[in-house]
């Protein structure tokens, strides 16, 4: 174990330790040369765990992940290697593990396992997409920090691996068992561990927060959850138990299947499911009857589309009109729901409603994510069916992009942007100036987890002065002509804070003092005239905020060259 104040590489100081296992520390260190806090986990060369195994292992992958950029994840960012130990280097993550929770408080509530599992699902789908695909196999409450802002973050990938096409099986035993799938024991003939893996994990861990029953406790047993509470959904039940089928096949296939099924859990309620019932038998008696309709149907289905086309354009008519929010947002899924492949009711609940306070909440992330997700009346998905039109499909991911880059949560969240923006980057359907924009905005959003990772000197891995050329080259033109008015003023808002905010970075990257005072005059020019008086009025609150940040940029400019305000 490390003392307070020791050394790692020369470069991080240790201030304390954090937590530790069977084989390993956990230590919060400090880079001295860029003066930001680290998580550090310490792994003996020499140590093995119960199993056998290597610890050096879970170090070797770990290299996997030091490429992965996701909300829910700790960014990896340095390993360090020492005669005796590996010393992994990631994000430190302030919050509690559900574990402890557990321990403190006991079984946790429907809702909030509910939320955490959808999380974790999306955690999921970003690392089962990866190529090639990366199956997590250790999810469990001591494996899941609950952040202060009420997200979690899934820490600890040593038992990570990359899925390989030609292997049948898995060769070592790697997981926690009673959370652990039966694939995950070497020899059980079942198959290597696959997407679902983790599945089943997620399954097993929100049996273990919801009814403190431990499975990793012998006999390793999982009974359904309302044998221990009455209470809780016999729909969320069914999912749990199929989340826990032995045979892989049997489970959800994807995590993306998984995050619908939560999201709509209540529908498979018993009573829900008894009403299905009843309703099926109706419809075999009505069968005949729907033959030949469907043969008149045939007949009419002209007439029919051009009704569905009206249809849709009255209730999004309806929607524009409507005096509350909850009315405009049913009446749009109502609209998407008619007709999914058209992007228009997607577009207006987005920028109409959800964006019209200029924030783009976590709430409102949830739903769209949910519409996108919901199958009605077919199999495939409502974005699915949206994406078969290559143009739209790419200006919606535009405009999704958009709206987590800027507004997610008031601040922005450049990461959560990023696939939506590459989406729109990679298509020539678009207009090209959103294009263009696109492609600046995906590759700013990038840097934004890179600016904050130093490699092994304390340097960003990331140029400022990159950085700079990409900023420089988005506020081109009029944007508010190219694009519209809201956009151009998020730009230029993003751009003078960056410049009153990262100033001495890009002067020490090499951008002169003239450049960032000609960006500051120029974004100033085009506030003078690019935009109508009602545009003005519209959006006083941007203004106020662009023209503080060329003021203050103006100073902070002066301070950084000279030393001192003009």
């Amino acid at each position: 174990m490390l003392e307070n104040g020791s050394k790692i590489g020369g470069i991080y100081t240790v201030l304390m330790d954090i937590g530790h296992g069977g084989t390993s520390h956990v230590y919060l260190v400090m880079n001295e040369r860029s003066r930001k806090q680290w998580a550090a986990k310490e792994v003996s060369k020499h140590s093995r765990d119960e199993k056998g195994e290597h610890q050096v292992k879970l170090i070797a992958d770990a290299e996997i992940l030091k490429g992965l950029k996701h909300p829910y994840i700790p960014s990896i960012v340095d390993i360090i290697e020492t005669e005796e130990n590996y010393y992994v280097l990631m994000d430190f993550i302030e919050g509690r593990t559900l574990k402890k929770i557990l321990e403190l408080e006991g079984e946790q509530s429907q809702a909030d396992v509910v939320k955490w599992a959808i999380q974790l699902c999306d955690v999921f789908t970003y690392l089962h997409s990866r190529e090639p695909k990366i199956i997590y196999r250790d999810t469990k409450p001591s494996n899941i920090i609950l952040k202060p802002d009420g997200d979690i973050a899934l820490i600890d990938f040593g038992t990570a691996r990359e899925y390989k096409l030609t292997q049948s099986e898995d060769t070592t035993n790697l997981g926690t068992p009673g959370y652990a799938a039966p694939e995950q024991y070497a020899g059980t003939k079942i198959g290597q561990s696959d997407e679902r893996t983790d599945i089943y994990n997620l399954g097993a861990t929100m049996y273990h927060l919801l009814t403190n029953h431990n499975p990793s406790n012998p006999p390793y047993d999982m009974w359904p959850i309302r044998r221990w509470n009455p209470a809780l959904s016999s729909g969320l039940e069914r999912v749990i138990l199929k989340c826990t089928r032995k045979d892989p096949n049997e489970r959800y296939q994807t995590s993306e299947e998984l995050m619908y099924a939560l999201q709509h859990y209540t529908q498979l309620e018993d009573k829900n499911l008894k009403s299905n019932k009843r309703k099926t038998a109706i419809m075999w008696l009505t069968g005949l009857m729907s033959v030949l309709l469907l043969i008149t149907g045939l007949v009419l289905r002209s007439s029919a589309a051009t009704q569905k086309r009206d249809g849709y354009e009255d209730i999004i008519r309806r929607a524009q009109s409507a005096t509350t929010t909850k009315q405009q947002v049913d009446l749009y899924k109502q609209a998407i729901s008619l007709n999914p492949s058209k992007r228009t009711a997607y577009s207006e609940l987005l920028n109409r409603v959800f964006l019209s306070d200029n924030t783009f909440t976590a709430d409102e992330a949830e739903e769209i994510s949910r519409i996108m997700l919901a199958k009605p009346g077919s199999r495939s998905t409502n974005e699915a069916v949206l994406k078969e039109d290559l143009a739209e499909y790419a200006i919606w991911a535009y405009e999704l992009g958009i709206a987590y880059y800027y507004y997610y949560n008031e601040e922005g969240n450049k990461p959560m942007s990023e696939p939506w923006l590459k989406i729109a980057a990679a298509s020539e359907q678009i207009a090209p100036a959103k294009r263009e924009r696109a492609i600046r905005l995906s590759r700013i959003a990038s840097y934004y987890t890179g600016l904050g990772i130093f490699n092994k000197a304390g340097d960003s891995t990331v140029s400022y002065l990159d950085y700079w050329d990409d900023l420089d080259a988005l506020s081109k033109g009029n944007i508010s002509a190219l694009d519209n008015t809201k956009t151009a003023l998020v730009i230029y808002q993003e751009i003078t804070y960056q410049i009153r905010t990262h100033a001495n970075d890009f002067k020490k990257a090499g951008v002169t003092r003239e450049a960032m005072l000609f960006k500051l005059n120029e974004i100033d020019s085009h506030m003078q005239t690019d935009f109508s008086t009602q545009e003005m009025a519209d959006n006083m609150l941007l203004i106020d905020r662009i023209a503080d940040n060329i003021k203050l940029g103006v100073t902070t400019i002066s301070i950084t060259f000279n030393g001192r305000e003009e």
